[in-house]
């Protein structure tokens, strides 16, 4: 994870971190964006300036950084404002987000990156500019830039501020809702709305898709009406047990007070085991 090594797409060294990116400079980023095809051979990268004073630490999956670009040759169709995503060093307190990431979750940042490469102008819903990624089978390092989403508030959300029209909203922490502006049912739906579309789009052969089709054999999909079919129940039962404790005891003031009580510990326990003796059932449904 510590040494550069070419991605599986483009066959490119490639940085993994803004200190990365800075030491490798426009030269690199000019040669990674002509491979990607984002950049035209006639023009190139100037100058790379990393952004230090907006750092975004939200998500559990990867690192995140902004970073600017000069062009020799600007152009409408030319972001200078950049984003990228790349893996968490193993080491220090990301060493498990790390490890959780690249061994447990994967193949999840190979097809991240295919989707913004491939199916960019197939999407029935808009997704920001691919300019670059790749990844590393060797070292499971990856990076992906794209442009920037120009949210109103990262340098923090204030409740008391009016957004002015069209001005976008966030960006917003995973499970803290408190901090959204609207209903949370608002942006569920919506969310729910925009997968459907994709969805929906597949369905009717309007995404190309490389991967192969799933199953259509229930038992490829791991569904068995003789066992459970989630992880081991032992196993189940012990993260339950914590989940419990955090509730009732730890975060119990974060709670309403009936989490507390056995009645619903009972059901919510009964529930949980429940979901995770028909989760290949859940997911084939």
């Amino acid at each position: 994870h510590a040494k550069r090594a070419p991605g599986m797409f483009y066959g490119l060294e490639f940085p993994w971190d803004s200190e990365g990116l800075a030491d490798m400079g426009p030269e690199w980023l000019t040669d990674a964006f002509h491979a990607a095809g984002t950049l035209p051979e006639s023009n190139w990268v100037m100058k790379v300036i990393i952004e230090k004073n907006i750092k975004i630490t939200a998500g559990n999956n990867a690192a995140k950084f902004l970073f600017e670009v000069k062009y020799a040759r600007q152009s409408p169709d030319l972001h200078t404002k950049l984003f990228a995503k790349v893996c968490y060093p193993y080491s220090d307190v990301t060493a498990s987000d790390r490890l959780s990431s690249s061994v447990y979750k994967q193949p999840m940042d190979l097809l991240e990156l295919n989707t913004y490469r491939c199916l960019e102008g197939s999407l029935p819903v808009k997704t920001p500019k691919f300019y670059y990624g790749d990844i590393s089978n060797e070292t499971s390092n990856f990076i992906l830039i794209t442009e920037r989403v120009e949210f109103a508030e990262l340098r923090g959300i204030d409740l008391t501020k009016r957004l002015k029209p069209f001005e976008i909203e966030g960006p917003y922490d995973k499970c803290k809702d408190w901090k959204m502006r609207g209903d949370n049912k608002e942006y569920y739906m919506l969310l729910l709305d925009q997968t459907a579309k994709i969805a929906g789009a597949y369905k009717q052969g309007k995404i190309p898709w490389n991967y192969g089709e799933p199953p259509s054999d229930p038992a490829g999909h791991g569904v068995d009406p003789t066992r459970v079919t989630g992880e081991a129940s032992a196993m189940c039962m012990s993260k339950i047990g914590i989940a419990i404790r955090f509730m009732g005891e730890t975060a119990r003031q974060l709670f309403p007070d009936y989490v507390a009580e056995e009645a619903f510990q009972s059901r919510w326990r009964d529930a949980m085991l429940r979901l995770n003796a028909y989760a290949a059932e859940l997911r084939f449904w």
